[in-house]
């Protein structure tokens, strides 16, 4: 008899009822470090765009094990987008209305004085 089997007993007679196997699910290792690829994808910008950040020190933090390996941890991704994240601006009111038009033209310091005169005349 298998382990997989139940065994059910009746008053005359013992029937071996097979049961079904439940499939083994191996759910797969999370990773924790991207590569710069994956780490593009994951926060959805573009790969040379990641580069720039990396290369001008305004993007996440970065493991870098020789030149040209480098891996971005998932936590540290998230760390640098909850940084970027900024609150909008209260509006302005609406009952503020803007002056329609050209604004009035400056007089220079020269015409304000040669108008005094005149008008002192």
């Amino acid at each position: 008899m298998s382990a997989s089997a139940a065994v059910t007993a009746t008053p005359r007679r013992v029937v071996i009822e097979p049961t079904p196997r439940r499939p083994v699910v191996i759910a797969p290792i999370p990773r924790r470090y991207l590569t710069p690829q994956e780490a593009a994808e994951y926060l959805r910008v573009g790969y040379s765009t990641l580069n720039i950040h990396r290369l001008q020190g305004t993007g996440p933090a970065y493991i870098q094990w020789s030149p040209m390996n480098v891996r971005y941890d998932i936590q540290e991704l998230d760390r640098w987008l909850a940084a970027c994240v900024k609150l909008p601006t209260p509006a302005a009111p609406c009952a503020v209305k803007r002056p329609r038009g050209r604004p009035p033209k400056q007089q220079s310091e020269t015409a304000r004085l040669r108008e005094a005169r005149r008008a002192g005349k």
